[in-house]
């Protein structure tokens, strides 16, 4: 059996989504910030009437970040939590192509030197002698973790 996967640069790193998660590919967009959330979370953009969190791979990943380039862009990714499906911004260095990837090339993460947490991560393979690492949407996007360090208690405007 063998699936179809965006493949995708960070820095020197190469990443792939399954293909099914991708909704679209778009090119770099203005970002509106928003304050008390996580780091990795660069605000949100509005796309077609409908507001989508962006996330910066390279911070969420802990990989040295650099300024965009006329290569970098926004991949539109979809993510399931609690029965219901999400969309979600990745701010991406650049993209590569799909590629078919039979599931028997696919090796379990080592659970050391990797430079993404193994948790994120599907599978390892090698695309034209390169390793490519395979992420999990389901625990790299997860909702949760997405609210941790977001202010989500009611603010006070009592005056003393």
């Amino acid at each position: 059996m063998s699936n179809q996967y965006l493949s995708f640069q960070l820095d020197k790193f190469v990443f792939g989504i399954n293909l099914t998660s991708i909704q679209e590919v778009m090119g770099q967009k203005e970002i509106t910030i928003l304050p008390g959330t996580p780091d990795f979370m660069k605000g949100v953009i509005n796309i077609r009437g409908q507001i989508l969190p962006v996330i910066d791979l390279r911070i969420k990943f802990d990989i040295a970040l650099s300024p965009p380039t006329i290569d970098s862009c926004i991949l539109i990714v979809d993510v399931a939590y609690d029965s219901e499906q999400y969309l979600v911004g990745l701010i991406v260095d650049s993209v590569h192509d799909v590629v078919e990837l039979n599931q028997e090339l696919i090796e379990f993460a080592p659970e050391m030197g990797n430079v993404v947490d193994s948790r994120f991560i599907e599978g390892i393979t090698q695309i034209d002698d390169e390793f490519c690492t395979l992420l999990n949407l389901g625990t790299t996007l997860s909702i949760n973790e997405l609210l941790v360090g977001a202010n989500t208690e009611p603010i006070s405007l009592e005056i003393t």
